[in-house]
């Protein structure tokens, strides 16, 4: 369940090449290279926890709501852990604080 959260990655290709087509290796190579001029990403977010925790209670622990809460969690951690940006950058409220420019994100947030 928790690979579903890079479908963000997706839209963020798709807001910054503002094209139809879709060129799979561009997409990677852009993604990946921390290509694109803006970075939404907007299911990276920590924010999102407390909405998780909230629809747990509400739902009475519902055993789909928690595999998908662990699954976005595990997801978060990992990407935090291995990919060469430091946590801050996986805060909505701090991309959105820096116009989501990439390199206002990177450039402040540096990279480890």
């Amino acid at each position: 369940m928790g690979v579903f959260i890079d479908l963000d990655h997706w839209l963020d290709y798709w807001l910054n090449i503002k094209k139809i087509d879709f060129d799979v290796k561009e997409f990677f190579r852009k993604c990946n290279n921390y290509e694109l001029d803006h970075f939404y990403v907007l299911l990276h977010s920590w924010e999102i926890l407390p909405l998780f925790v909230m629809l747990l209670i509400i739902s009475n622990y519902n055993p789909w709501i928690i595999g998908v809460s662990i699954g976005f969690v595990e997801h978060l951690i990992l990407d935090t852990l291995y990919n060469d940006v430091k946590l801050a950058a996986y805060f909505f409220t701090n991309r959105f604080k820096h116009g989501f420019k990439s390199n206002k994100i990177y450039d402040r947030m540096g990279k480890k």
